[in-house]
């Protein structure tokens, strides 16, 4: 297993801050699940997709 994808499984809280531009995301490097982020802090512009798909997730979206 790689290390990246262990941290997030045994962390308490997990976090992800990325700017707008990066949603919705086309790579291939996933990293976790959205089901496995308990908050992702980003700035204003994200598309209106993610943000449901985040909030359906129960993941938090805070936007700066």
């Amino acid at each position: 297993r790689s290390l990246k994808r262990v941290i997030p499984r045994s962390a308490t809280r997990v976090a992800l801050a990325a700017p707008a531009s990066k949603f919705p995301g086309t790579g291939s490097l996933r990293i976790c699940k959205l089901e496995d982020l308990d908050d992702l802090v980003t700035n204003a512009g994200v598309d209106e997709v993610t943000l449901e798909r985040c909030l359906a997730a129960g993941t938090s979206v805070i936007q700066a």
